[in-house]
């Protein structure tokens, strides 16, 4: 690859606004198309027939994957370019993924709104992309039904949960030592936060937990 077109390439990556945890993992090396296919209008073919045509779009620019979805940036003017994200298809909202294209090959892909994406791509590295495309699409939803399970297992940490652990590894808790300056500090019944009176910091219940969890293993 040459300098100027990894250059290029950077600077059409700049153009997108990325995501919490979300990362590049392929940028193909050359310049391409987008066409978007969606939505239909009917043209009138005669005194008494019509015929429905597909509204359909072409952009020209620079395809990159993330672990998260696939963007498509628009590269716009003659000697000077900008560059534009105009295509952002979030992976766990594609349907389907196809080879397609008799004399030009290209990858089409539908997402859940009925609209197609037509990647023109070279015979011999169709498989490669197609290939590519569907495993992050499995990994994407993979990690989306963990983080889903994740927030169900979520347990809510407060004082009462604190003492209920400690009573079952065989402890009464009553009062706590300050983590702060180290004062006595009376456990609340309730709630997740309270104030030592000394040093009038507030001490979190996840805290203390994380010590009950180290005292309870030192037992």
């Amino acid at each position: 690859m040459s300098d100027d077109l990894q250059a290029e390439i950077n600077r059409a990556r700049a153009a997108v606004s990325m995501g919490p945890k979300e990362k590049f993992v392929a940028s193909f090396a050359e310049l391409t198309r987008c066409e978007i296919l969606g939505g239909e209008y009917t043209r009138k073919k005669g005194l008494f027939s019509s015929e429905k045509i597909k509204v359909k779009s072409s952009l020209s620019g620079f395809l990159s994957l993330t672990n998260q979805r696939i963007v498509f940036v628009e590269r716009r003017g003659i000697m000077n370019f900008s560059y534009h994200c105009k295509v952002s298809i979030p992976l766990e909202k594609i349907v389907s993924t196809s080879a397609c294209g008799w004399y030009t090959r290209f990858i089409a892909v539908v997402d859940s709104d009925g609209l197609e994406y037509r990647f023109p791509v070279r015979k011999e590295k169709e498989n490669e992309m197609k290939n590519m495309i569907d495993l992050l699409i499995h990994q994407r939803r993979i990690s989306l039904e963990e983080e889903e399970k994740s927030k169900k297992v979520q347990v809510v940490i407060d004082f009462s949960f604190l003492r209920s652990i400690a009573e079952k590894g065989g402890l009464l808790l009553t009062t706590i030592s300050c983590p702060h300056c180290g004062a006595p500090v009376k456990l609340p019944e309730t709630g997740n936060i309270c104030k030592c009176d000394h040093c009038q910091r507030e001490i979190y219940a996840v805290d203390i937990f994380e010590k009950i969890k180290q005292l309870l293993s030192n037992i």
